[in-house]
């Protein structure tokens, strides 16, 4: 009877387990038939709940090309709403499926979306090639109609890559295509191509006329003989090196209007060589401050967007650890015994990993420590003789003298604490690491009083050139203005970091480097001794040789 009642058991759970996944299976169908329709009428949602039920399911059931699909939709919201590093995340994968596929449709697809991250990350290469495998792609289908958007933004890398010869012959290929299918927009879309591409390289201007003649001949043949309000910018640069000074500045000023910023800039410059060779140097100047507002414009832009991404990286890592951590899936029903059996081996692991991790992470925490501690005893013996040496200087000053050995005679026992506890208990890790934590915590209750006393001292010794840095530069932290203090007392970086805030194992080039930023010597090839030798002899001061 029992065994009856087992089999029973077995069955309904298979049963429903059968039933759960066709559900499943619907489910992610839909999800992505949905997304899809969504995507054609370029209305999709802004967050990927829908059609992470479909890469789910795919993940795990396949097939590949419903995978790849699911993915790239995935991507491509991630990059609409500005994660970009999520978004490459899953053209990365989409990538990889659709080429086990097979599938050249969702190969372009892909490989065209590709191509614009690494346009927009400034990688006009690997743009390149992604945008010309995506129009090869179509061609070999015989899908023309459709290869041209990604054979435009092929030809838009070679024009910025300066390979005008390559760019010519892909706008005269696809020029034949489309007359081939009978394609206007496209048509006249590669005329205006060109012509860019004939303004920008500077060899195949004496052939302008010739092509504004080419132009009226196309946008008569093609567009009843207007010209398209997207080539305005084109053909107004094309007439100012024509010499045609009024077409010039009509159509420059007309595209100018409705231009995106990056177009803008080269409009303004080249109105501003307009008005300039015409003789109004006031509009040729109001014209160059535009185009400088405008790059400014653009490079706090990227630089924030920069920023952004990022910040959106680290938020992103983080999260991901989160969700992998927390996100369970239970697909399959089964008895009572099964699942106790199951719990109790999950719970196992659980506290398996858990403890693995943390032996890990104290492993990992002991070694930093000991590198650290490996780095105050070789740096010691140089720390001790500069500590002499300044007593030695500040000896004859009243006050700072005793000031100065009293406090650096502080940290130099504290240093000797730290030594003495790795002497004591390197040979137990666990132990030693507890003891070093209790002894910085101790140690870092003073640092804000050791801040602001060696500051005091530096003042004291050199004229209040700290106070007067401080003014200078209010930026600087208590923290980066300690730094600068050692820096004027002549300790070398590796000094500094074994006897200034031992509680941070983190490099202090890295507050080097913020110190430098924020007192404008990243371009320069000035160092960060050689400032403040500078500054101090400025004062008639003189500044302490490094050891």
């Amino acid at each position: 009877m029992i065994a009856r009642l087992c089999i029973l058991i077995l069955l309904l759970s298979v049963s429903c387990s059968s039933g759960n996944g066709r559900k499943e299976a619907e489910r992610a169908e839909y999800a992505l038939q949905h997304t899809q329709e969504l995507y054609d009428r370029n209305a999709l949602p802004d967050n990927d709940s829908l059609i992470m039920v479909a890469v789910d399911w795919y993940e795990k059931n396949g097939p590949e090309r419903e995978l790849a699909l699911s993915y790239y939709y995935c991507g491509y919201i991630h990059y609409v709403c500005g994660m970009g590093d999520r978004a490459a995340e899953f053209y990365s994968k989409a990538l990889v499926h659709a080429e086990k596929c097979g599938d050249g449709a969702a190969l372009s697809m892909i490989c065209n979306a590709i191509g614009y991250m690494y346009k927009h990350q400034n990688d006009n290469e690997e743009a390149l090639a992604m945008f010309s495998r995506s129009a090869d792609l179509l061609d070999s289908m015989g899908r023309y109609r459709s290869s041209f958007v990604p054979r435009y933004n092929e030809i838009e890398m070679l024009n910025l890559l300066e390979r005008y010869d390559e760019a010519l012959e892909q706008v005269n290929k696809a020029s034949e295509i489309a007359e081939a299918v009978g394609d206007t927009s496209a048509i006249l879309e590669l005329a205006g191509m060109k012509a860019a591409i004939i303004v920008n390289d500077t060899a195949k201007q004496a052939s302008v006329h010739e092509v504004i003649e080419d132009l009226s001949g196309i946008y008569a043949e093609y567009n009843a003989g207007k010209i398209p309000e997207s080539h305005y910018g084109t053909v107004g640069i094309l007439s100012f090196l024509d010499g045609d000074s009024r077409s010039a500045r009509r159509y420059m000023t007309e595209g100018a209007a409705y231009s995106p910023d990056y177009l803008k800039v080269v409009l303004e410059h080249y109105l501003s060589l307009l008005e300039e060779r015409a003789g109004n140097p006031y509009e040729a100047l109001a014209h160059e401050r535009k185009a400088s507002e405008l790059k400014d414009t653009l490079y706090e832009e990227n630089k924030t967007s920069l920023i952004q991404a990022a910040e959106r990286k680290y938020e992103h890592e983080y999260l991901q650890k989160s969700y992998d951590l927390l996100q369970s899936k239970h697909l399959y029903q089964v008895s009572a015994l099964v699942m106790i059996i199951l719990l109790s081996a999950g719970i196992f692991m659980a506290i398996f990993i858990f403890y693995r991790h943390k032996l890990k992470q104290q492993k990992k925490h002991t070694e930093e420590v000991m590198a650290y501690i490996d780095t105050i005893r070789s740096e010691y013996d140089e720390v001790n003789e500069k500590y002499e040496s300044l007593r030695e200087k500040f000896s004859k000053q009243s006050g700072v003298g005793e000031k100065m050995s009293k406090l650096l005679g502080k940290r130099m026992d504290s240093l000797r604490g730290l030594l003495e506890i790795a002497s004591r208990y390197e040979s137990r890790p666990a132990l030693f690491y507890a003891k070093f934590k209790e002894s910085v915590k101790v140690n870092s209750q003073y640092n804000r009083q050791w801040e602001d006393e060696i500051i005091s001292i530096t003042n004291l010794s050199y004229g209040n050139v700290i106070e007067e840095l401080r003014s200078a530069h209010p930026d600087l932290t208590v923290h980066e203005l300690c730094y600068c203090c050692f820096v004027c007392l002549g300790f070398s970086p590796q000094s500094i970091r074994v006897l200034y805030d031992h509680t941070n194992l983190n490099s202090i080039y890295t507050v080097r480097s913020k110190i430098r930023s924020k007192l404008g010597l990243v371009n320069s090839n000035k160092s960060l001794d050689s400032y403040f030798e500078d500054l101090l002899s400025s004062k008639g001061g003189s500044f302490v040789d490094m050891m």
